[in-house]
């Protein structure tokens, strides 16, 4: 009797397992989805953008294209800026991570660089925005001190908000 009960609770606690790992990858899928979605918006913006200066005249056409040109190459440079900023110093902690959490650490270091860098086109930025964010990623480190969290995000922050002007 007390073997079948051994047996039947490791098959529940595997059962158990593999729904959490479920649950994991769901949401992995869910984060690779909307990190297509923003892609796609990108796309999109520049598709709008070819077809506006289709419409314009050939001197129109040229000046339109070199600062669409500059303007995307600057966003990128500052993207990578800000990728770059926001992943400083974490090499060994993401070395030690999971594979799943690796990927969900990854995925929300890029929408984090993503968010931040639009909040940069827009003019809306705010160290109060920037620390929000990062902090919102820095969370998914297994075990992080919060005062550790708090105290790399305003340095990180300060850093991009110095990016920024």
């Amino acid at each position: 009797m007390s073997e079948d009960k051994n047996i039947f609770n490791k098959k529940f606690e595997d059962i158990k397992e593999k729904i959490e790992i479920k649950k994991q990858q769901e949401k992995i899928d869910v984060k690779k989805e909307t990190n297509i979605e923003q892609k796609s918006n990108i796309d999109s913006n520049l598709n709008k953008a070819e077809k506006n200066l289709e419409q314009k005249s050939d001197e129109q056409k040229i000046g339109g294209i070199i600062s669409v040109g500059k303007n995307i190459s600057k966003n990128r440079q500052r993207y990578k800026k800000i990728e770059n900023i926001l992943s400083d110093g974490f090499e060994d902690v993401y070395l030690k991570m999971s594979p799943e959490k690796k990927i969900e650490f990854k995925l929300k270091g890029e929408e984090t660089s993503n968010k931040i860098n639009e909040l940069i086109e827009k003019g809306k930025i705010t160290l109060k925005k920037v620390v929000r964010l990062i902090k919102k990623w820095l969370s998914i480190i297994p075990g992080v001190n919060k005062y550790f969290l708090e105290q790399e995000a305003k340095i990180k922050a300060d850093k991009i908000i110095k990016l920024s002007q």
